[in-house]
């Protein structure tokens, strides 16, 4: 089947920014396999204990399978993503074995061309306090389903990684927030989040807007994911479905890999 040609820069934007995030986690390892790439750590943050980036043909599948459930019986916390272009794709035979679980399905979408505007006027978080309460609204909305432990390692990743977050309004009264990340060919917007007593008012959408527009100056294409109840909402502000990112995760036995 041929691939959009959105997908290869789409797939790279959301492995670098999956492991840009990785990284900032203290003690996380990370090592390029043949046909994955995984991040490793002694912690139980989902940020650190996953798989990304697959790319393994059908006769070394079941190689694939021996290594992911040996990383799953040492690591409870690992989860296999599978987007756009990785093989094997979520719908093959591989993901449909009774032993997998599916932790979650997001849809990928990405927008081309110039937006009807050039969107609000965002401010980057520079220091480490205007960081930390950029990641404080991006918690409470985002992490706030996770364990107190996971909850406070993924925000302060977010918080240390290499990666752009803007906001608008103060770092005393942060209005909403993005977080941004660099790749060839496309932007990524991730974590966009209006504060609840704010929204309505089309803050979310001027950000986008601003992102698109700076997108389209730097001649790169804008990706994100999202929840599927929110894919119309993106469709109307110029984003096409580019496929799926689902995590999996091992059910062995009794022990069930979450």
């Amino acid at each position: 089947m041929e691939l959009h040609p959105l997908t290869a820069p789409c797939r790279e934007n959301i492995r670098h920014t999956y492991l840009s995030l990785a990284r900032a986690n203290p003690g996380t390892r990370i090592e390029v396999r043949d046909g994955y790439t995984l991040a490793r750590s002694e912690l139980t943050s989902p940020v650190s204990n996953f798989v990304i980036g697959l790319d393994v043909a059908p006769p070394d599948e079941p190689r694939l399978w021996n290594e992911l459930r040996e990383l799953a019986e040492q690591t409870r916390a690992t989860r296999v993503f599978v987007g756009p272009g990785d093989r094997p794709a979520e719908t093959s035979a591989f993901f449909r074995q009774p032993q997998w679980w599916c932790g979650y399905r997001i849809e990928v979408m990405v927008a081309e061309g110039k937006p009807a505007t050039d969107g609000a006027e965002l401010k980057w978080a520079k220091t480490p306090e205007e960081r930390e309460a950029v990641t404080a609204l991006m918690s409470e909305q985002f992490f706030s389903r996770m364990s107190a432990q996971a909850r406070d390692l993924t925000r302060k990743a977010t918080e240390l990684a290499d990666v752009e977050l803007g906001y608008l309004g103060t770092p005393d009264d942060v209005l909403a927030t993005v977080m941004v990340t660099e790749s060839s060919g496309m932007l990524g917007i991730y974590n966009l989040v209006v504060r609840k007593d704010r929204r309505g008012a089309g803050i979310g959408s001027q950000i986008v807007e601003a992102i698109r527009a700076r997108a389209y100056a730097q001649n790169r294409s804008t990706t994100l994911q999202c929840d599927g109840a929110l894919g119309p909402w993106y469709q109307t502000r110029g984003f096409k479905m580019l496929g799926n990112l689902s995590t999996f995760h091992l059910n062995l036995g009794n022990l069930v890999v979450r």
